[in-house]
């Protein structure tokens, strides 16, 4: 049997009566400023105005509408302002891009401050605020993404797109921060300025929509992109790979103790980073 939130995320992004295919683009971050979660709505708005988003790319034909949609989620906390506020103003972003929005409310909220969902029968795409989710739910939205939006600048390691790519889905990603050292420029994602125009090009790549513009040297398919995110993660990001960088560093100080001084910061990060890695795999 379904959970009961994950049967009504696919009622939403599944029209009724049609035969396409629904392409998700996922976010997942905090409902916080500093997050930049209106990149990915104004991305969003810049993919459903493209050109070629009505042609199949390896046709001359005609082709159904492809069906897009935009799913933001993550923590959410009614009793924190900025959450809040945060919120309001996507839901403002939504409206300016000519955008619809729907809102699955975690049960455990109530008197909630934003209205479920918009009445915009003309706008030209849904976007799903998910504000707080379940793990399960958390999986399933892996599971059924065509790319992940992470939108923050200057961001740290950040562990989303190394879940995203473990989960075989391309991360596209502003070319700062800790993104520059997980994701691989054209294999398993895109790294990309901080602006909707060279996101939504990237994303456009990614679903193999219209010709290849964004890289000269972009040419795997989605399917290879998805193996290739996917096989990369697992590589460099597994709980092996971790432990037996680990045990190497932790054999290097044993064998170089004029150098422990400079050796036991790597150990301490690696360890650190050991510890995440575990926690995260046991919550899932």
């Amino acid at each position: 049997m379904d959970d009961p939130e994950i049967s009504e995320v696919k009622d939403l992004i599944n029209p009724k009566n049609s035969n396409s295919e629904t392409k998700v683009l996922l976010s997942i971050n905090r409902f916080e400023r500093k997050k930049n979660l209106s990149l990915a709505i104004k991305t969003f708005s810049k993919v459903l105005d493209s050109k070629y988003l009505n042609y199949s790319k390896k046709s001359d034909e005609d082709s159904p509408m492809t069906n897009i949609v935009l799913i933001v989620a993550g923590g959410y906390d009614p009793n924190l302002p900025e959450n809040v506020d945060h919120l309001g103003e996507l839901i403002e972003t939504t409206k300016e891009e000519n955008l619809q929005y729907q809102i699955l409310w975690p049960s455990s909220y109530s008197n909630n401050k934003y209205p479920r969902s918009s009445s915009n029968e003309k706008s030209k795409g849904l976007v799903l605020f998910l504000p707080s989710f379940s793990d399960n739910v958390r999986s399933y939205l892996f599971k059924i993404a065509s790319v992940a939006l992470y939108t923050p600048e200057n961001e740290h390691f950040g562990l989303v797109p190394v879940e995203s790519m473990y989960m075989s889905v391309p991360v596209i990603a502003v070319r700062s921060g800790g993104p520059k050292e997980t994701i691989v420029d054209g294999k398993t994602g895109f790294l990309c300025k901080s602006t909707p125009e060279e996101f939504s090009i990237a994303v456009l790549q990614v679903l193999d929509i219209g010709p290849k513009k964004y890289s000269k040297d972009a040419i795997l398919s989605p399917k290879e992109m998805r193996l290739e995110a996917h096989n990369h993660a697992k590589a460099r990001f597994s709980l092996d790979t971790f432990s037996t960088q680990l045990q190497e560093c932790v054999y290097e100080a044993l064998e170089s103790g004029n150098q422990l001084p400079i050796v036991f910061p790597i150990i301490v990060l690696l360890t650190s980073m050991f510890i995440v890695i575990v926690v995260y795999y046991n919550s899932v």
